[in-house]
């Protein structure tokens, strides 16, 4: 019987029907948002940490665009700050933070983190992490009431 189910685990592992294994992005966010009106509508993205995962950056502009947010290369009101950091064997870990630009303070925050997928790339688990950031940005802006 032990014999049957290392012989399983093995041609499961090697079959690649191991990466069936579910994960999940998952994080908090913390938000100072009390209107509507505080939040800055034009944005950029600040996404040095992820020059090389360009489709993240990508995702956050377009899923910020559906939330009513105008993305922008000057002048912007607040600045959406990007952070993806990992290493070999651990999980994948997406920082992102709205900073008011005109006074400096951080208005909104989101930590996410993927874990128990072997098997997923950096990229895939840092474009899953983004739009879990987004889901959370969204669930906060609609406590406040803003709107497109």
């Amino acid at each position: 019987m032990i014999r049957q189910a290392a012989i399983l685990s093995i041609i499961v592992i090697l079959s690649g029907c191991a990466a069936m294994v579910p994960s999940v992005s998952s994080g908090s966010s913390e938000s100072s948002f009390l209107e509507p009106g505080e939040i800055p509508r034009r944005v950029t993205i600040q996404s040095d940490g992820i020059s090389n995962y360009g489709s993240v950056g990508e995702i956050l502009a377009v899923e910020l665009r559906s939330l009513g947010f105008i993305v922008v290369e000057d002048n912007p009101d607040g600045i959406f700050i990007a952070k993806v950091q990992y290493s070999d064997f651990s999980p994948v870990h997406l920082e992102l933070t709205l900073i008011n630009k005109k006074t400096g303070r951080v208005q909104w925050s989101a930590a996410i983190v993927r874990k128990h997928d072997m098997y997923a790339s950096v990229v895939s688990a840092s474009e899953s992490n983004a739009r879990k950031a987004i889901e959370l940005l969204g669930r906060d802006l609609s406590k406040v009431g803003f709107r497109r």
